[in-house]
């Protein structure tokens, strides 16, 4: 399935502004600055979202990639940011949740600070995909 078409069976927006509430006056720090982000700047209003940065691998080694609006940090940085929450901005966002938590918080002052996603498929989104509707 196209990504676009992903992100609007699985109501994207209403997903952004949920989680726009519910850590309304908190600072976010995002992970993920690939295509998949790149496509939700284009397309969706993130701007109730309070992202003081962005982290992604590739700011490791070439931190003039970022073309988000966000200021680009190393994942090594992560530990040191003052923020609320990390909202993860990857389709595999639960395996790089676990791999924050333990590779690159761990034993830091931002150790268990919470680890969401951006989007989540929806319950109508995965059974239209257990029955090939999709």
């Amino acid at each position: 399935m196209e990504l676009e078409k992903y992100l609007e069976e699985i109501n994207a927006q209403k997903q952004i502004d949920k989680l726009a509430k519910k850590y309304k006056n908190k600072k976010i720090l995002m992970y993920g600055a690939g295509s998949y982000f790149q496509l939700i700047c284009e397309k969706y209003d993130l701007s109730n979202l309070n992202i003081i940065a962005i982290s992604d691998m590739k700011f490791t080694t070439d931190s003039e990639s970022n073309k988000t609006p966000y200021k680009a940090i190393k994942p090594s940085e992560m530990k040191y940011y003052d923020y609320d929450v990390i909202v993860v901005s990857l389709l595999n966002d639960l395996s790089v949740a676990k791999s924050i938590d333990k590779d690159i918080l761990q034993n830091s002052q931002n150790q268990n600070k919470p680890i969401v996603p951006l989007l989540s498929p929806t319950f109508k989104y995965l059974i239209k995909l257990y029955f090939n509707k999709i």
